[in-house]
């Protein structure tokens, strides 16, 4: 699949995330997780915030207020309806005006958020696969050096609490892979089940970008590779289909 056609292809399926997300409140119901994966407090709050939308439809309808502005557009009269037809009208509205979206100036912060959105959806609904992800312990030594212990995570709960074995830090599974994801000495290794949901991607396609862009990788059976490395890859990827879209549409 053309990776310029990933952001229309979330576009999609958000509203679909959505739905589903509210089939996910009870821990342990919907998607391919079970309830030691989910932040819950006798509710799956991943679900609950997705489902509730308020932020979702912060973020989306902000993009449909700039194309109306900037295109001169009738503007919408209020955003009346239900999180679940709202969620709908905006992403059907964002997916007739994509191709504009994507020669703005601001389209790369548009496609990060979009995905952003889309990510946060398929932990509501259980569907992010963790097996064999491993950080390297982003821990500060005393003698100015990180710790890289390796650190395993087992699934898919923000508030899981890890300890690392060669340091004794005592980790969140979210402030973890915060950490990891903006250090420049660290590393998030991933199984490639994960970039091929990631990034909607086919294994071959993940394989033959990992090649081509020297992606770091760890281990063979099975084969780990740098999360950090490969998304610099696909920035890479997108940024020059932006700019041949950019060209070509004038």
């Amino acid at each position: 699949m053309s990776h310029f056609y990933e952001t229309l292809k979330q576009l999609r399926e958000i509203p679909v995330l959505h739905t589903m997300a509210s089939e996910c409140l009870i821990p342990g119901n919907g998607g391919n997780g079970s309830s030691s994966g989910e932040r819950t407090i006798g509710l799956n709050v991943d679900a609950l915030d997705f489902s509730v939308a308020l932020d979702l439809l912060g973020t989306l309808e902000s993009w449909q207020g700039l194309v109306i502005d900037e295109q001169e557009l009738p503007s919408k009269s209020g955003r009346k309806g239900s999180a679940d037809y709202r969620v709908k009208a905006v992403c059907e509205f964002l997916q007739v005006h994509y191709e504009w979206l994507m020669k703005h100036e601001s389209a790369t912060d548009f496609i990060r958020e979009v995905g952003e959105i889309h990510w946060r959806g398929l932990q509501a609904t259980n569907q992010i696969p963790v097996k064999n992800t491993r950080v390297d312990c982003p821990s500060d030594m005393d003698d100015g050096t990180l710790c890289g212990g390796r650190i395993i995570l087992k699934s898919t709960d923000t508030n899981e609490q890890i300890t690392c074995r060669q340091c004794s830090r005592v980790w969140t599974t979210e402030w973890l892979i915060k950490v990891a994801a903006t250090s420049s000495k660290t590393h998030m290794w991933v199984d490639i089940e994960v970039l091929v949901q990631h990034f909607h991607l086919t294994t071959s396609e993940v394989k033959k970008i990992a090649r081509k862009h020297l992606v770091t990788t760890q281990g063979r059976k099975p084969e780990l590779y740098s999360f950090k490395h490969f998304n610099d890859a696909m920035e890479k990827i997108n940024d020059r289909i932006l700019h041949l879209t950019k060209s070509k549409l004038g």
